[in-house]
């Protein structure tokens, strides 16, 4: 699998109609965030250094997805219609 900018593409690519917005930390993988930006034509935000408040959905939405699948869980084993059928499940949830 490619290094840093290219997997985000790599992995974001086929869903590039679903990505709207993207929000990180001031990771090095987010350095040439242009290409990123370019390719998937989104929108990007950084969460501002020490403020974890501000990436509050980030920390809930990891908790969401950790209860389908489980730290430490190989994400190149999921396949697609796996990681469909949670995000219908958390994207239309009442």
């Amino acid at each position: 699998m490619p290094k840093s900018k290219n997997t985000i593409l790599f992995l974001l690519n086929p869903l590039c109609d679903h990505v709207h917005t993207m929000t990180s930390d001031n990771g090095k993988e987010f350095v040439r965030l242009e290409t990123i930006v370019d390719v998937l034509n989104a929108d990007f935000y950084f969460a501002h250094s020490y403020t974890s408040w501000v990436r509050g959905l980030n920390g809930n939405i990891n908790a969401l997805i950790l209860q389908y699948f489980i730290k430490g869980c190989y994400f190149t084993a999921i396949t697609q219609k796996e990681i469909q059928t949670v995000m219908d499940k958390l994207n239309n949830r009442s």
